[in-house]
Parts: C-alpha cells; sequence; structure tokens
C-alpha cells in the first residue's frame, strides 16, 4: 500500500507549497474557510494554513484522504504529485477492504463510513447502527447457506 508519509520526506518546499496551493484551490472550490476545513478533517486551521502555505508538508495518508472526499476531488489528482497512480479498480475503500467483490458493496462502505463519522449519530446511535448491520450479515449468510443447499439439493 502506498503510504503519504514515505513520498512528503523526499519532497522540498517548492512541493510542499505546490501541494498547499492546490488544496487551498479545492477547498475555495467547494466554498469552505481554512477552519471549516480543518474541522472535517480532524486538523487545527493553524496546521492546515501551515500546509496550505508550504510552511508544513501534507504527512499523513489519512488527511489527504479526508481533503479529497470533503472537497470532493478525486484522490489521484494529488497522487500524480507523488508520482503515484490507481489502477482503474483501485481505491482508498477497496486497499482497506481488499475482500470487496463489487461497487455495490464499495458504495455501501463508503455510505456507513460517512454514516459514522458525521456529526449526526451519537455513540448510542453508532452501536445500534452496527448491531443492525451484524444481525442482517449473518441473516443473509443463512439465507444464502439455505439457498445454496436447495440449489444443490435441486440438482
Amino acid at each position: 500500500m502506498w503510504r503519504t508519509e514515505e513520498y512528503f520526506s523526499d519532497w522540498g518546499s517548492d512541493w510542499a507549497l505546490s501541494v498547499g496551493k492546490r488544496i487551498r484551490e479545492d477547498r475555495k472550490n467547494v466554498g469552505l474557510t481554512i477552519r471549516e476545513l480543518a474541522e472535517e478533517i480532524g486538523i487545527s486551521p493553524t496546521h492546515l494554513n501551515r500546509i496550505e502555505n508550504g510552511e508544513r508538508p501534507l504527512d499523513s495518508t489519512k488527511t489527504l484522504i479526508r481533503i479529497c472526499q470533503v472537497c470532493r476531488v478525486p484522490l489521484e489528482k494529488y497522487l500524480v504529485m507523488y508520482g503515484l497512480r490507481l489502477d482503474e479498480n483501485d481505491t482508498p475503500v477497496r486497499r482497506a477492504f481488499p475482500r470487496i467483490e463489487n461497487s455495490a458493496q464499495e458504495d455501501a462502505i463508503e455510505k456507513f463510513a460517512d454514516l459514522l463519522i458525521s456529526n449526526d449519530l451519537t455513540a448510542d446511535n453508532i452501536a445500534s447502527m452496527l448491531n443492525t448491520a451484524t444481525a442482517f450479515a449473518e441473516f443473509c449468510d443463512k439465507k444464502n447457506r439455505e439457498d445454496k443447499k436447495k440449489a444443490e439439493q435441486e440438482e
């Protein structure tokens, strides 16, 4: 798996400044202040300001992914700056969950993750949601086993 941390250490301040400028442009394109974006991605406004000004490198893959999500830009836009490319079927979700088999699963994981990181849910809501998802997964497993057994009997 690629890790931005490995790439940042090799780049000079000119490179950090070009990344920072791109982040500032993307932030402004979605109408966010430094404070708003920093809050969304989980870093301090001072830290983000220093990144945008090239005074500090973007030093976390997690931060890069969150910036892309919040600013609604493809991750590849930044990866090419490191000389990296995602192949057509490679996404951060697929890297995190290598057993994903289709885009429906990937979409479900992204939606589930968006819910979990939103500020709209309490700890109790999250626990309830996880219990419901686990119960549903168990139901689906049981149903799939029954369907498979039935199909084998019909053969």
